[in-house]
């Protein structure tokens, strides 16, 4: 088994669940703060499942604060007829 790379995927994975963070928290912002959503609520919803599955692989990268894990934080997106 080779760990350089077994090390290398998963310190990818931690940037990219780190980068998925950020976005997930401002498209959240935006969306539910100043009603001007950035994305669409399908890429929102795949970007979501990419984190959750990043999470679930790499456990390590899992994070207490993560928004859809925490109680009230802006983790769920209202339906609305006619949104985006």
């Amino acid at each position: 088994m080779n760990t350089g790379s077994g090390a290398s995927r998963r310190k990818k994975a931690a940037a990219r669940v780190d980068e998925l963070r950020e976005l997930l928290e401002r498209y959240n912002y935006r969306y539910h703060a100043l009603d001007d959503p950035e994305v669409s609520d399908a890429e929102y919803d795949r970007l979501m499942l990419e984190l959750r599955a990043l999470e679930s692989e790499y456990r390590k990268t899992a994070d207490a604060q993560t928004r859809h894990k925490v109680e009230g934080g802006f983790h769920a997106r209202p339906w609305r007829r006619g949104h985006p």
